[in-house]
């Protein structure tokens, strides 16, 4: 039977006999895995199938079985990778017994944090380890000062942002030879902390500075606490390997 042509319009495929749509169907749905000879007579058709026609059928089969694979993928995809930002290693909190020691607790503006922290830098008989974001309280460093001269081991690790910033202490130390160190690690290093006599530990929100005292909302700890101090003098000691002087 020869095509008929068709003028004008668009063009219209012929309707497949039922054999010929069994094998597209069995296609579409995944099918059996059977071959299609593509140009042969189907079984009982009585008809050759043409070579674009049969090919434009088995793309677009194929194009929907993507789309819905595609649809069960996406979302098992999406679902990982969320998940994946959501996990976090687990916590290792360090298991302190503090229950018997004596805590100092302070609040600012104004509640003589500042005036505290002098006086346990005061009281110090060996040593005083420092860990500080700003450091500009001149009381405090001129404290350390005394304490240097006095004999005591003083040691200081200061975030990277106090070597350019004004009225730093970084030069003020060093020019009184106290070791100084900073760190450069760290986008931040945020800790403000006081390490005395491998004994009390000072700790908190306050920065070293005359705005922690007198405008900022800030809140001060002084611990008297050997087993306290010892992890956080490690943790210093860790810092210290990677801030150089």
């Amino acid at each position: 039977m020869k095509p008929k042509k068709v003028t004008g319009g668009p063009h219209r495929e012929a309707p497949l006999d039922r054999s010929s749509q069994s094998v597209l169907e069995s296609v579409c749905s995944g099918g059996s895995g059977n071959e299609i000879d593509i140009g042969k007579p189907v079984a009982g058709s009585g008809r050759r199938m043409g070579f674009l026609q049969m090919g434009y059928k088995v793309h677009r089969a194929l194009i929907e079985r993507f789309r819905s694979f595609s649809s069960r993928l996406v979302p098992a995809c999406t679902l990982l990778a969320f998940s994946l930002l959501l996990w976090q290693p687990a916590a290792q909190a360090l298991d302190v017994d503090i229950s018997h020691a004596p805590v100092e607790v302070y609040f600012s503006p104004n509640d003589g944090g500042t005036a505290a922290i002098v006086r346990e830098i005061g009281r110090a008989r060996s040593e005083i380890i420092v860990q500080a974001y700003s450091f500009t309280s001149a009381p405090i460093a001129e404290a350390l000062l005394k304490a240097h001269k006095r004999g005591l081991k003083v040691a200081v690790i200061l975030d990277k942002s106090q070597r350019t910033q004004k009225s730093s202490s970084v030069t003020f130390l060093k020019n009184a030879r106290i070791p100084t160190y900073i760190d450069v690690s760290h986008a931040i290093a945020h800790n403000k902390i006081i390490i005395i006599d491998k004994s009390v530990v000072i700790t908190g929100s306050f920065n070293f500075t005359k705005a922690a005292e007198e405008k900022n909302a800030e809140n001060l700890l002084i611990i008297h606490s050997k087993e306290l101090a010892k992890p956080y003098l490690e943790n210093w000691r860790r810092h210290r390997e990677h801030s150089p002087s």
